[in-house]
C-alpha cells in the first residue's frame, strides 16, 4: 500500500555534506554511474514513521533497497561506493551486518508514472556484504573487485536485511527530494517481497547514495572472464615503491589514490618492455589504491605501505 498519508511525518534528519562525495572524480562520469545526481549539499536521510528510516530498515519491516542503473551497453563493474548516512550498533554483535545485492532487471514492480507493472530488480546474480561494525557513515564504503562483475546494460545494486541484528538501524544516503526528477529508479521490496519505487510508496523523488563504477569497453577475454591478473610487488611495500607486471605498450594510464580516493603524486618508470615501476611521492603508512587504466581493461589494485 502506498504510503502517501504519512508524508507529512517525514523528518528531513540530515542536512550536511560529507567529503567522500568529492572524490568521486576517481573515473570519467560514463564510468561512475548515478554521482551526476548528488551534490556535496545533497546528501540526506529522512525519517520513516514508526522508527527507522526511508532508505533503511523500519517499522514497515522493508526487506531490500536498490537502484537501478542503465550504464549503456554490457559491462563489468568493478567497484561500488556505498555511503550510509545513519548508523546504531546497539547489538554490538559482530554478525550484524547488510547484504549488498546485485541484480537483474527481470522482476515487476509498481512505480507512479504507469499503472501497469513495470520491470524491476528480480534475480540477484551477485552477493556480498557489510558487517555494521564496518559501517563507514562518514567516508562511506568502497567494495572492490579484482575479477570485475559482467552484467548486461540494465541492473541494480542494492541492500538487504536478512542479517541484521534487530536492535540495529541502518539508512542509505540519498539525494535531496526532487534531485532525481521522474527517473524512478530507487525502489523498495516490502514485506510481503514486493518491490514498489520511492516515488509510488513515499511522496519522495530520491536516488540512493550508490555509485558503480563500470567499465564498458568490455572485450572478449572480460566477457569470458580471461582478464590476466595484476601483479604488485612487493605488496605491502616499505620503500615507497611498487613493480607492476605489464607492458608498458598497454598502459593508457596510472593513477594511485589514498585511502580517501584522493589522488597523490607518483611517478612511473619503466624498467623493460614487461614490468613498470610506480614511485610514491609520500612514503606515509596505510592503504592506497592503483588504477591502470589499458585499452580493454581497468584494473583497481589495493597497496598497503608499511
Amino acid at each position: 500500500m502506498p504510503r502517501f498519508l504519512f508524508a507529512l511525518y517525514i523528518i528531513l534528519t540530515c542536512n550536511y555534506s560529507i567529503a567522500y562525495c568529492n572524490h568521486l572524480s576517481l573515473l570519467s562520469e560514463n564510468d561512475t554511474l548515478n554521482k551526476q545526481y548528488f551534490d556535496s549539499l545533497s546528501y540526506k536521510t529522512y525519517a520513516s514513521p514508526g522508527g527507522g528510516f526511508v532508505s533503511g530498515n523500519n517499522a514497515y519491516l522493508d526487506r531490500s533497497k536498490a537502484q537501478e542503473f542503465n550504464a549503456g551497453n554490457v559491462c563489468n563493474i568493478y567497484a561500488v561506493m556505498i555511503h550510509f548516512g545513519y548508523k546504531s550498533f546497539n547489538s554490538l554483535n559482530d554478525s550484524s551486518y547488510v547484504g549488498v545485492n546485485f541484480y537483474h532487471i527481470d522482476n515487476l514492480g509498481r512505480n507512479s508514472i504507469v499503472s501497469n507493472a513495470v520491470p524491476c530488480p528480480g534475480t540477484v546474480f551477485y552477493k556480498d556484504s557489510i558487517k555494521v561494525s564496518d559501517i563507514d557513515t562518514l567516508n562511506g564504503n568502497l567494495l572492490l573487485y579484482n575479477s570485475p562483475i559482467f552484467t548486461d546494460s540494465y541492473f541494480a545494486i542494492g541492500i538487504d536485511f536478512d542479517q541484521l541484528n534487530a536492535l540495529d538501524t541502518i539508512a542509505l544516503y540519498t539525494n535531496k527530494d526532487g534531485d532525481s526528477g521522474t527517473r524512478e529508479q530507487s525502489w523498495e521490496q516490502d514485506a510481503s517481497g514486493n518491490w514498489y519505487t520511492l516515488k509510488y510508496n513515499w511522496p519522495l523523488n530520491v536516488d540512493y547514495a550508490i555509485f558503480p563504477i563500470v567499465n564498458t569497453s568490455v572485450g572478449i577475454a572480460l566477457i569470458a572472464n580471461k582478464k590476466p591478473s595484476l601483479i604488485l610487488s612487493p605488496n605491502p611495500t616499505s620503500i615507497g615503491e611498487v613493480d607492476i607486471n605489464i607492458s608498458k605498450s598497454l598502459v593508457k594510464s596510472i593513477n594511485v589514490y589514498n585511502s580517501n580516493l584522493q589522488l597523490i603524486n607518483s611517478k612511473i618508470i619503466a624498467k623493460d618492455n614487461f614490468n613498470l615501476t610506480v614511485e610514491l611521492e609520500t612514503q606515509s603508512q596505510g592503504i592506497y589504491f592503483v588504477e591502470v587504466k589499458t585499452s580493454n581493461n581497468i584494473y583497481f589494485e589495493k597497496l598497503i605501505v608499511e
